[in-house]
């Protein structure tokens, strides 16, 4: 997955805590401290 380095200002992404979690029926994986946009973002769908 492809990440943006979060600003001063954001909530840090904790990459060592990766997260599995399911949308619309299907099997995605993210980052502890990511929001969700950015996950689905990251796995390739357009939000």
């Amino acid at each position: 997955m492809r990440r943006v380095s979060p600003s001063i200002n954001s909530a840090v992404i904790n990459t060592a805590r990766p997260i599995d979690f399911v949308f619309e029926n299907k099997k995605y994986s993210g980052f502890d401290g990511d929001s969700l946009a950015s996950a689905l973002s990251a796995n390739g769908l357009k939000v």
